[in-house]
């Protein structure tokens, strides 16, 4: 679950900045999303933005899934693991059924954006 509130500044178009530290807690690990950590939100693809507001409530899950992402390498997450967080984390915000898909296009294609070997 969140332990902080998402707050964000405008970094270049299209880019947000976190301005505090976004925390997720669940049963095995503590994620901390520093400060100064700079994000798209959600990627998501043109042709289904109709259906996911990527300023609604993907955003805390999106960040965290973002920054494990880029971070893999030297956290040494699988990416499997980082996309059931991201799951795990919609969930958490009250995401219902979107939230399969939404993980099932993470799973299809997010290898492209993995930073990681795994």
């Amino acid at each position: 679950m969140f332990k902080t509130d998402l707050i964000l500044k405008a970094s270049d178009p299209g880019k947000w900045e976190v301005s505090a530290p976004l925390i997720w807690v669940d049963k095995e690990r503590s994620i901390i999303v520093p400060s100064g950590f700079v994000t798209d939100l959600a990627s998501i693809p043109k042709i289904v933005r109709p259906f996911i507001d990527r300023n609604g409530k993907t955003r805390r899950p999106a960040i965290i899934h973002d920054y494990l992402y880029q971070t893999a390498i030297h956290s040494r997450i699988k990416r499997k693991d980082a996309d059931l967080i991201f799951l795990s984390a919609m969930k958490s915000e009250g995401i219902g059924l979107m939230r399969y898909a939404i993980y099932q296009a993470v799973r299809s294609f997010g290898w492209m954006f993995f930073s990681g070997k795994s």
